[in-house]
């Protein structure tokens, strides 16, 4: 049978055993245990996701305009930015201008 091995509520390995095997904390996989998840002793939760960093987001942002500059036919990050700031020259918002 297919067990989730327990360590202080976390799933910490899934394995084929036929029974208790002394030392570990086991708990019959009803098909939704994974490695890394959560048992609260009634049910396997989905393991919860890292919390976005900094560079995270930096990447994110870098991604979106390498993409838009290619969308547009930009020839590079440079290229890019001098359009951005070309941009909000004339802008009528002087926070902008």
């Amino acid at each position: 049978m297919r067990f989730a091995v327990i360590d202080n509520g976390i799933v910490s390995n899934i394995i084929e055993a036929d029974g208790d095997i002394d030392g570990l904390v086991l708990i019959k996989d009803d098909g939704t245990a994974k490695i890394g998840g959560r048992w609260d002793g009634i049910a396997f939760f989905d393991p919860v996701p890292p919390a976005l960093t900094v560079m995270d987001y930096e990447k994110a942002v870098q991604v979106y305009l390498d993409n838009t500059a290619a969308m547009r036919g930009y020839g590079d990050d440079r290229t890019a930015a001098s359009v951005a700031i070309a941009t909000y020259d004339n802008d009528p918002n002087p926070i902008f201008s």
